[in-house]
């Protein structure tokens, strides 16, 4: 069941076509998921979210406002504020850029997209899922060019492909 929140639209994009096929593909490729989406982290709002079941709109609006905090919320402004002050760095910002956990039913794997890092793609699958398998997956979703700012109109097709090596993940474009 696709579960798009049109008033929680972020200002950056709506869903596309191109992205619908990319979260059906990781609802296909990865055994047990039980729900993939975007999540925009300015706003606190879901992109674009696929789910196994009916979920009343208030908890998902809930789950995307505790991603936003995981990622961005206070007290990881207060952390990186005193590390900064504490270390400062010529280096890119600090940032939170993947989130894994398991709750006692759940796997849930949250990676910042390459392309916007103001979004997060979040995939959830049951517990027994492998770990390895789905947090590759997850960022191959999270570095799919279809997913950035300024291709989010182009429509087009796009494929998961299973990877063999940790550096196909990171393609980068010129």
């Amino acid at each position: 069941m696709l579960t798009l929140v049109p008033e929680a639209a972020p200002t950056i994009g709506t869903s596309s076509p191109a992205i619908d096929h990319l979260i059906a593909e990781v609802l296909r490729e990865i055994p047990g998921t039980v729900a993939c989406g975007l999540v925009d982290l300015g706003k606190g709002n879901f992109i674009a979210l696929e789910t196994s079941g009916n979920h009343p709109k208030e908890f998902l609006s809930f789950l995307a406002t505790t991603t936003q905090a995981f990622f961005e919320g206070d007290n990881v402004r207060t952390i990186k504020a005193v590390l900064d002050e504490a270390s400062p760095t010529e280096l890119s910002e600090r940032r939170i850029d993947e989130i894994t956990f398991r709750s006692s039913r759940l796997l849930h794997v949250m990676v910042r997209v390459a392309a916007d890092p103001s979004v997060v793609a979040a995939v959830v699958t049951s517990r027994k899922a492998k770990l390895g398998f789905v947090l590759n997956a997850t960022r191959q979703f999270a570095a799919d060019p279809h997913l950035g700012r300024s291709k989010r109109r182009k429509v087009g097709t796009a494929e998961l492909r299973k990877i063999r090596d940790v550096d196909e993940l990171f393609v980068t474009e010129e």
